[in-house]
């Protein structure tokens, strides 16, 4: 099982997350997938069983999309997903600031899921 949490998984080359095994259990909550130059997470399963849950996330700009097809039809599995703008402070190659500007949709987004670890 992977346990993905508070994580900011950005501007990479190919997809932010790769699923590539049916015996990987993803559980993806409170953490911004942005500006991937494929989808934001992908699979090579037919279908999402690799998926337990993505919860109060947000998905904003991944060249592809926020999931690919074969992950609950490209939405985002679970509740409270957004797909606005994050509001960095800078994305700029060698200057990133992932701290989040005044305003931004992403705060107060996060649940606490620290229960069980």
């Amino acid at each position: 099982m992977l346990h993905i949490y508070n994580s900011v998984i950005h501007n990479n080359d190919g997809h932010g997350i790769y699923c590539w095994s049916s015996q990987i259990l993803v559980t993806l909550h409170n953490s911004i997938v942005s500006d991937n130059g494929g989808y934001g997470v992908s699979s090579t399963l037919s279908t999402d069983k690799n998926w337990n849950t993505a919860s109060n996330n947000c998905w904003y700009n991944n060249t592809s999309g926020a999931c690919s097809p074969y992950i609950s039809l490209g939405i985002p599995p679970g509740y409270g997903n957004i797909t606005e703008d994050p509001m960095f402070h800078s994305t700029q190659s060698g200057g990133e600031d992932f701290r989040l500007k005044p305003g931004s949709p992403c705060k107060d987004l996060a649940m606490g899921y620290r229960d069980g670890f």
